[in-house]
C-alpha cells in the first residue's frame, strides 16, 4: 500500500497525480515496481560475494537478484552458493552456465529468469551503494520524460576497495546545466520520486536531466550504473550472443538509448572497480577517465549499425525510416576522420 510519510508533501503535488495515486479507491491497488539485479560473473571469486552483499543491502523493498556464473573455473560458484545460504533470501538465486558463453549470453540468461519491470546488470567486480535502486526508480517514475534507461556516475575503487576517485566520468554532469540540444532538464518542482517507505516529493537534484533518444555518443558510465526498462531489453536482446561475448553493454545501451532516451543523475550511486583483470587496468592515470581507442569505438558502432540494418523490421516501429542510412553516412564520415584525420 502506498502512503505519504509527510502530509505536507502532498500539498506540493499536482492535484491530478495526487488524486490518481492516493484516492481512497486506489489504496492497496498500486505498488512499486519490482527491480531485478542480474549479477554476471566469470572467475571473480575474490569480488562476487561483495557484489551480492551490495545488492542485499539495497534500501528499496522490491528487489530480486539473479547471479549468473559463466562457467567459472576459480571456485566462484561455490562461493556464490555459500553466500546465498548465509543470506537466506528467497528472492536471491544463482545459475551456472554449462559452457563459458560470454557476457551477453550471461546477461540474456539472467534476463530470461528475471521478473522485474526494471533490470540492472551488475558486473561481479563492481558494487552498488545502498540507495542505487531507490534513486534510479525515483528517476524513472518522474512525470515528465519516460525513458528506456537511467544512468548515474560511479566512484572508483581499486582491487582492495580503496577509493581512487569520486567520479568516473564528468563530461555528462555539465549537460544538466547547459543549453545543449537534445537535453531536457527535469523541472525542480516536479514529482520525481518516492522512496522505499513511500514518500512523494520533488527531484533530489536539479541536475537530473533527460537526453533525447539518439544513436551517437556515450553519455553514461559503465553498465553497472544503468537501470534498463525490461520491455526495451526484451526488444533489443540479440537471438545469437556469440559475436557479442564482450562489449555487450555497449550494444544494449546504444540500442536502448536510440529507442527511448536516457535519464541521467550526476551523483554517484555505485563503485567501479579497477584491477589487473578488467579492461581499464592499463589506464595511464588511475582514477581518471580515459577516452576509448577511436578505431575500436568506430568499429563497434559500425557493427551495431549492421545489426540494426539486419533487424530493420524489429526497429522500424521506433526509429525513422532514414535512420539506417543516416547511420551508414555517419559511420563513413567517422572512418574517414579516424583514418585520415579529416
Amino acid at each position: 500500500m502506498l502512503e505519504l510519510k509527510d502530509s505536507s508533501l502532498r500539498e506540493e503535488l499536482p492535484r491530478d497525480i495526487t488524486n490518481q495515486l492516493f484516492d481512497g479507491a486506489m489504496r492497496g491497488q498500486v505498488t512499486l515496481p519490482l527491480v531485478s539485479v542480474v549479477i554476471t560473473n566469470f572467475n571473480y571469486k575474490e569480488y562476487v560475494v561483495q557484489a551480492i552483499k551490495s545488492v542485499a543491502s539495497q534500501t528499496y523493498p522490491f528487489i530480486e537478484c539473479i547471479i549468473v556464473d559463466d562457467c567459472s573455473t576459480d571456485g566462484s560458484y561455490s562461493e556464490i552458493e555459500l553466500q546465498l545460504v548465509k543470506l537466506g533470501k528467497k528472492s536471491f538465486r544463482a545459475i551456472k552456465l554449462e559452457t563459458n558463453s560470454g557476457q551477453l549470453a550471461a546477461m540474456k540468461a539472467g534476463l530470461e529468469l528475471a521478473s522485474g519491470v526494471f533490470i540492472n546488470f551488475l558486473d561481479s567486480d563492481d558494487l552498488l551503494l545502498p540507495n542505487f535502486v531507490d534513486a534510479n526508480v525515483r528517476l524513472h517514475l518522474n512525470p515528465f520524460y519516460p525513458a528506456a534507461v537511467s544512468a548515474s556516475d560511479m566512484m572508483q575503487i581499486d582491487g582492495k576497495g580503496q577509493l581512487l576517485a569520486g567520479t568516473y566520468v564528468s563530461h555528462f554532469k555539465e549537460r544538466g546545466t547547459e543549453d545543449v540540444p537534445g537535453v531536457k532538464k527535469l523541472l525542480a518542482n516536479g514529482v520525481s520520486c518516492f522512496d522505499a517507505r513511500v514518500a512523494i516529493g520533488p527531484p533530489r537534484s536539479e541536475g537530473e536531466y533527460y537526453i533525447e533518444r539518439a544513436y551517437s555518443g556515450w553519455p553514461v558510465v559503465a553498465c553497472s550504473s544503468l537501470l534498463f526498462r525490461r520491455s526495451v531489453l526484451e526488444m533489443i536482446m540479440p537471438t545469437s550472443t556469440e559475436e557479442w561475448r564482450i562489449c555487450s553493454d555497449y550494444l544494449l545501451y546504444k540500442l536502448a538509448h536510440a529507442i527511448g532516451g536516457t535519464l541521467v543523475m550526476p551523483s554517484a550511486y555505485s563503485f567501479y572497480r579497477r584491477h589487473e583483470s578488467n579492461n581499464h587496468s592499463s589506464d595511464p592515470v588511475y582514477g581518471a577517465y580515459v577516452a576509448p581507442d577511436a578505431v575500436s569505438t568506430v568499429a563497434l558502432d559500425i557493427k551495431i549499425s549492421q545489426y540494426i540494418e539486419q533487424n530493420a523490421a524489429l526497429f522500424s516501429s521506433f526509429l525513422p525510416e532514414s535512420f539506417v542510412e543516416e547511420l551508414k553516412s555517419r559511420d563513413i564520415d567517422r572512418w574517414v576522420s579516424v583514418l585520415f584525420g579529416e
